[in-house]
């Protein structure tokens, strides 16, 4: 018997390093703009809220893979501790195959960077409203 295992997985995630309650206000504010689009996925906002179970944060949206295409996706956000969350994205539907292709590839580049960008956005906003609030 084999004893590799091999475990393939499209969920992509990064880490925000805000606390929940913080964090879930930044990602309502950030589903509340323009569709999102400054870090490639165009949020339908009136799929995004306040989920019962492991996220406290869930939303749909589109994520753009190239000029043409683009894959539906669901963002999520989940506590990892009483200090930082994270910010993850998966595709919805079977349209991203799970082992190799271009398109996978594709995918995975930019769902790196939205949820890159995503957790940096949630950051700012946080700054933003800390300025605001010691001026």
């Amino acid at each position: 018997m084999d004893d590799a295992v091999e475990i393939v997985t499209l969920y992509v995630s990064r880490r925000v390093d805000v606390p929940p309650l913080t964090a879930a206000a930044a990602f309502d504010a950030i589903c509340e703009r323009v569709g999102g689009v400054d870090f490639g996925v165009v949020i339908d906002a009136a799929r995004c809220g306040p989920v019962r179970g492991y996220a406290v944060r869930r939303a749909r949206g589109r994520l753009r893979l190239g000029r043409h295409a683009a894959v539906d996706v669901e963002l999520d956000l989940t506590v990892s501790t009483t200090e930082r969350c994270e910010v993850g994205l998966r595709p919805l539907g079977r349209a991203v195959p799970v082992v190799g292709g271009g398109k996978r590839d594709r995918y995975l580049e930019a769902a790196v960077t939205a949820t890159g960008r995503l957790a940096d956005a949630m950051a700012a906003t946080v700054d933003t409203w800390t300025v605001l609030a010691l001026s």
